[in-house]
């Protein structure tokens, strides 16, 4: 492995490093971003060619359904009691974001 490029662990902690310190807020807000970037990626892709990459991305890493079941378990609970106002908004927008990806393929 070269030493100019990081190991994959390094890279993950170096890309959790961004989040450290940002509100719930501007976490989430981070995330739409990095979502709109990916589809500005892929809208050159014909629908097709979006559907044969999520699958091999699936078979090269399964990610579980529904992608928050990961979450620590503790991670959970702090945000029920500290945003149960933002969970109906949480749970709007994933539904949104699921529905408009499902239309994508």
């Amino acid at each position: 492995m070269s030493i100019f490029v990081p190991s994959e662990l390094e890279a993950i902690k170096n890309d959790a490093l961004t989040s450290q310190g940002k509100s719930p807020d501007e976490r989430t807000a981070m995330f739409i971003s990095i979502m709109a970037a990916v589809k500005a990626m892929q809208s050159h892709l014909t629908d097709e060619e979006r559907a044969r990459r999520m699958r091999i991305a699936e078979q090269l890493d399964p990610r579980p359904d529904p992608w928050w079941r990961n979450v620590r378990k503790e991670a959970l609970e702090e945000y029920a009691r500290t945003h149960e106002a933002d969970q109906k908004e949480l749970e709007r927008l994933i539904a949104e974001y699921s529905h408009d990806n499902a239309n994508d393929l």
